[in-house]
């Protein structure tokens, strides 16, 4: 790499630049820090500090000055919705667009090693790559193993199928030498034959593809000379592992920058606390000020931080500044007068403006287990509450048909619906594909990468036809499905996809709660006598991350044991010795409690709150509240 790339600098005058074409944008000295380190650092940022908002104008520097046509920079994130969101943001830029194409790569943390590793590895080895996707492969195993009599009666089902270890490591306790293991192992070895992979046996391949090709090290760090890693506390401890062995050897001085919030890692919670360390490093840069709630949510947020920095709350004020953040204690049956309660605090707490001012942020009722059979969950406080309503992968074809209406009819933007509806026949595709499918920055773009050249204008519009059908009783959805695989005729097994449940109508069900406002899937509706509306928004603390709302009731749950009880301690302020499951619980808790703007409230059984607890909580700034 030539000696230029070593002098790249942020400069004031790029300060000033971005300042320009990021307006909104509030930089302070912290701020200033980050944009202009070129170093190998982290970066914790707080929630509501504007992590993704500084990093994309430090991209948008970059992306000015870059100058090398097949060296780029690498922008990766644990999920698509994070990725999606960098790829909004920097396409509204004009300068930011170059960054959306070759040679830079703007893609999940599995995209990357798949693409740039494990694949070619893989090939290498002459294995073919065809799919990628963990449900449907070791679904697929698992039919194929005709013993399964033994692994059921030991609990196991079709994961069993997705080796721990190169090449067959199986979760169980199982006799190499019995045809149990053997007829596993025969299942694993056909499919991947098939080129059929899961996601867990591609990260094993990328290591195996690292230890092998001592050579790849040196030409990513050379393809890419700056990687920027998203949401980086939800990474898993094996891939901080291969981004050590990347950059082992600094052959270029090149760097990685990692951002996120250690608090908030809980999609991939650490069952050690020693692993904490793979993020962030030591003299990680912070940003600990936060515009997206007032002063005293933070410092209520603050008692249940892992990290021993402490947030500090920017939000302007609210008109009615004593407003009441409340632990309601609740006697048990009276969880559904709680959320009435909670209901009641928030006409209270904010004026007629506000309320509609803050409408898009919403009121939220969030709680650890949503789903609760047999313990105690959301719906011990609200009846009609659906944990299904929101499936982040859908089971069939036509439900990502009524998830894209949803989304265009909340947002108003035809391409949103486009991208629903193409991940779903992009999902068809790689079910049951003919011919290699490609992977590109978007569900759309992957099916169009994926079909000849001479073809794609054809595919374009025949999609777009599509987008545009009626699908809303059985007939006209058995010609959507008859219209697609004739399209794509070349590309999937018609007959096999055909038959798959995948495609099959499931939409009566349906179309009562989306045709009605299914936004209104898992809300409460309150009105006060002031004419003043307000909808509760009902369900997990996981499906909340991310996100801002004007209010937040977090309330008890139970894992083994109650949730908020078991945190009593941190809630006054007051830290205990840590165990695996109260880590758990106090990351996912201090995710619920950084969504609210203005409002924060929990509910917890007051059998489980003792006098000298409730002396602690109210010192500590709760207003305690009694719910019969």
């Amino acid at each position: 790499m030539d000696k230029e790339m070593f002098e790249i600098q942020i400069t004031d005058e790029d300060i000033e630049w971005v300042k320009t074409i990021m307006p909104d944008i509030q930089l302070d000295e912290c701020r200033i820090r980050i944009l202009k380190n070129m170093e190998s650092v982290d970066i914790h940022a707080c929630p509501g500090s504007g992590k993704t908002t500084i990093l994309v104008a430090k991209l948008a520097i970059l992306s000015r000055r870059w100058k090398w046509s097949n060296r780029g920079i690498c922008v990766l994130s644990h999920t698509n919705v994070a990725r999606e969101e960098i790829e909004e943001r920097l396409g509204s830029l004009s300068v930011g667009k170059r960054l959306l194409s070759y040679p830079h790569f703007i893609g999940t943390i599995q995209s990357f090693f798949d693409t740039f590793f494990a694949m070619p590895f893989l090939r290498s080895c002459g294995c073919p790559v065809n799919i990628v996707d963990t449900d449907y492969v070791v679904e697929r195993r698992w039919g194929n193993i005709w013993t399964k009599t033994w692994l059921e009666a030991h609990g196991k089902d079709k994961y069993v199928c997705d080796p721990l270890e190169l090449p067959y490591k199986l979760d169980v306790k199982l006799g190499e030498e019995t045809t149990t293991y053997k007829n596993v192992v025969k299942s694993i070895t056909e499919s991947r034959r098939r080129g059929e992979f899961t996601f867990n046996e591609m990260e094993l391949y990328a290591t195996r593809g690292l230890e092998c090709k001592a050579i790849l090290s040196k030409l990513i760090q050379m393809r890419f000379p700056i990687i920027f890693i998203d949401e980086a506390q939800d990474t898993k401890r094996q891939i901080w592992e291969l981004f050590d062995k990347i950059y082992e050897k600094p052959f270029y001085n090149s760097f990685y920058q990692a951002y996120g919030d250690s608090n908030q890692a809980i999609f991939n919670s650490y069952e050690k606390m020693e692993d904490v360390k793979h993020f962030p490093r030591a003299n990680a840069l912070q940003m600990l000020n936060s515009k997206r709630f007032v002063p005293e949510i933070a410092k209520l947020a603050n008692g249940v931080a892992l990290n021993e920095s402490k947030m500090i709350g920017e939000c302007l004020p609210f008109t009615k500044r004593d407003i009441k953040h409340t632990i309601f204690l609740f006697e048990e049956g009276a969880e559904s007068v709680v959320i009435d309660k909670f209901a009641d605090l928030i006409f209270e707490s904010f004026t007629h403006k506000e309320l509609v001012k803050y409408r898009k942020y919403g009121c939220h009722v969030l709680g650890m287990v949503h789903k609760s059979e047999n313990t105690m969950g959301v719906s011990n406080y609200f009846a009609d509450y659906n944990p299904e309503a929101k499936k982040q992968m859908p089971n069939k074809l036509i439900d990502y048909f009524w998830i894209a209406e949803e989304q265009m009819r909340q947002k108003g933007e035809f391409s949103i619906k486009v991208e629903y509806i193409a991940k779903g026949i992009y999902k068809l595709m790689r079910k049951y594909p003919l011919k290699e499918i490609n992977r590109s920055s978007s569900a759309f773009n992957s099916i169009l990468k994926t079909v000849q050249p001479e073809n794609r204008k054809k595919i374009r519009t025949g999609l777009l036809e599509i987008m545009h059908m009626d699908w809303k009783t059985q007939n006209e959805w058995e010609i959507i499905i008859t219209k697609i695989l004739e399209l794509l005729s070349e590309y999937i097994k018609k007959i096999e996809a055909r038959n798959d449940e995948f495609l099959q109508w499931n939409g009566s069900e349906k179309t009562e709660e989306y045709e009605n406002n299914n936004s209104l899937v898992n809300t409460k509706e309150y009105e006060n006598t002031s004419g003043d509306k307000i909808s509760l928004k009902f369900g997990s603390i996981h499906s909340s991350k991310g996100r801002t709302h004007l209010a937040t009731l977090v309330v008890e749950t139970k894992y083994y044991e109650y949730n908020l009880t078991s945190i009593l301690p941190w809630l006054s302020g007051k830290s205990k010795k840590l165990g695996v499951r109260n880590t758990k619980r106090l990351k996912c808790h201090y995710v619920a409690m950084t969504r609210a703007k203005g409002l924060l409230c929990l509910a917890i059984p007051s059998k489980n709150v003792s006098v000298q607890d409730r002396r602690e909580l109210e010192k500590f700034g709760w207003k305690l509240e009694m719910v019969k």
